[in-house]
């Protein structure tokens, strides 16, 4: 599908039976998935745990919460993320 840059990758993938375009970025320690996706596949939100991320434009950001052990499927095989 393309690589905007050397470390990155676009994949199709699937969590919870919807189909997605996974980012995949050699260079991050977390994953992340965007707050109207977390309704949309039925992800358990733990509001409880968050942390502050450094975005591309410098500024920083607080995430909603944190979605443990969600099951991707990418290229016939599953990962607990």
């Amino acid at each position: 599908m393309g690589s905007p840059s050397p470390g990155t990758m676009r994949i199709q993938g699937k969590i919870n039976g919807h189909w997605l375009i996974i980012l995949i970025d050699t260079r991050s320690a977390h994953n992340f998935v965007d707050a109207v996706m977390v309704s949309i596949l039925r992800l358990l939100l733990d509001s409880s745990v968050t942390f502050e991320v450094k975005v591309a434009n410098g500024a920083s950001i607080r995430t909603q919460g944190v979605c443990s052990n969600v099951k991707v499927a990418m290229q016939g095989q599953v990962f607990a993320v």
